[in-house]
């Protein structure tokens, strides 16, 4: 069920995939690069994985480059035990907690901050792993969801301002957790609730028991997560991703309407806003673009892999011979998919063939203008289009427009964005937009910062 589950969060992360179950005297681990199908291709795949708990996890690197020793779970031992973890998000401080930890003798066999995390907690003072973990809580900064898996246990925790999604379901007297309540939706499970902010929740034979790791401080949801990231099924804070896209395609449909005949979506996630664009703006939407959705262009980590993957991601249909189009897209973040998507509009074989008259861009998601420090991989502002555009929300829209040779851009504003939510702005984190952020930053933090690391990790 685990490896099962990995495969529907998949557009979460695409570098890796492995698990890890305890039997209670013994852990059992499977992990590789590739996606999840990739890594367990069938039963067999799984047979040795025995146990009574498992945890899961897809590789999407914003600590750490892509490597085999940066797959998860981690294996780590220490003065306390032996553990395995899973880390969704991004530390703020863990360069200064991992140079601690060498300065007192310890070595690293990653390039993560994640192994920053699993190494406190094998060392932290505590009667137990609730106590250990509350304890290292307290050191770590930053945006967190953790699995740990003990030999007879599995703790939970998520950071004081849940910037990253986590939540839990029931099956049978059984417990589960996943960062998308949406995969519940594919397994036999009832959602329960989400994991509470600073929260520690452990699952043992006694069942599911919640502990405070810490007392929750201003809330700062990732906005992303409802406008690309989660699966249009999954909920957060109690608002559905598909709600959320769906009233700001509205919104762009009063605020930017566009003479055009047809609205379409760009697969996967602007499918969903068009749906409300088309509704509000009474024009039909069809599916004239066909995507490649085998991977997710925009979370590899390479830029040449990436602009290679765009490449061979677009095509279009006949519907669109003859037609004005408004093209309806999640985001704009470093401009590579837009533009590969209009170099296939303005194709000679299009225009000779279908004669498509006119294009149209319309994002849901303001133009980002910063690197987002706490879990997604758009780490320097060189590499935001709208960043090196100005980042005037006016002057990028007129820039891209001509750069792209298109009739028009625009972008919801961020207030725009932050009402399509329908959550107050204060429990939401806008930082990459310009908005609030409920994490202080205090100076860079860099994706390659470990890459400074001997032999034992350049595999």
């Amino acid at each position: 069920m685990t490896a099962q589950a990995l495969d529907g969060q998949q557009t979460r992360g695409q570098e890796g995939a492995g698990v890890a179950t305890t039997d209670g005297d013994n852990f059992h681990i499977k992990k590789d690069r590739g996606l999840v199908i990739q890594v367990f291709r069938s039963p067999r795949s799984v047979r040795h994985l025995k146990g009574f708990a498992a945890i899961g996890h897809n590789r999407y690197s914003t600590t750490g480059r892509d490597k085999p020793c940066n797959v998860q779970p981690l294996r780590v031992s220490g003065p306390n035990g032996e553990i395995c973890l899973g880390h969704n998000g991004n530390l703020v401080n863990a360069l200064s907690l991992r140079e601690e930890l060498e300065a007192d003798g310890e070595t690293f066999e990653t390039t993560t901050d994640s192994e920053v995390v699993a190494k406190l907690l094998v060392r932290e003072p505590g009667e137990d792993w609730v106590s250990r973990l509350r304890g290292v809580m307290r050191k770590i900064e930053g945006a967190y969801n953790l699995t740990i898996l003990t030999k007879d246990s599995v703790l939970l925790a998520r950071d004081r301002t849940a910037n990253r999604p986590l939540s839990i379901a029931r099956m049978n007297g059984s417990w589960a957790a996943a960062s998308e309540s949406g995969i519940f939706n594919n397994q036999p499970l009832e959602f329960i609730r989400d994991v509470h902010p600073g929260e520690i929740i452990l699952l043992n034979k006694d069942g599911m028991s919640s502990h405070v790791g810490l007392t929750p401080g201003p809330l700062g949801l990732c906005s992303f997560e409802w406008y690309y990231f989660a699966r249009p099924d999954s909920e957060i804070h109690g608002v559905q991703t598909y709600d959320v896209r769906f009233r700001a395609g509205q919104t762009l449909a009063r605020s930017y309407p566009a003479d055009a005949d047809w609205v379409v979506g760009v697969p996967r996630s602007g499918l969903y806003a068009a749906d409300g664009y088309s509704v509000e703006s009474g024009i039909y939407q069809v599916h004239g673009i066909v995507a490649n959705l085998f991977y997710r262009a925009f979370i590899d980590p390479d830029q040449e892999e990436r602009i290679r993957k765009l490449e061979k991601k677009y095509s279009t249909t006949n519907i669109l011979r003859d037609k004005k189009v408004v093209i309806i897209d999640d985001s704009i973040v470093r401009g590579n998919s837009n533009e590969r998507l209009v170099r296939v509009l303005r194709a000679a074989k299009i225009l000779e063939a279908f004669g498509v008259h006119e294009i149209h861009i319309r994002s849901t998601y303001p133009p980002i203008v910063k690197p987002c420090r706490f879990g997604i991989d758009m780490a320097t502002e060189g590499e935001l289009i709208a960043a090196r555009l100005g980042g005037d929300k006016e002057v990028v829209e007129e820039k891209l427009a001509q750069l792209w040779g298109v009739a028009s851009v625009r972008y919801l504003s961020l207030q725009e964005a932050i009402d399509a939510v329908g959550l107050p702005e204060d429990v939401m984190c806008f930082d990459c937009v310009g908005g609030r952020s409920a994490i202080e930053i205090r100076g860079e933090v860099k994706k390659e910062a470990f890459e400074r690391v001997p032999a034992a990790v350049s595999r």
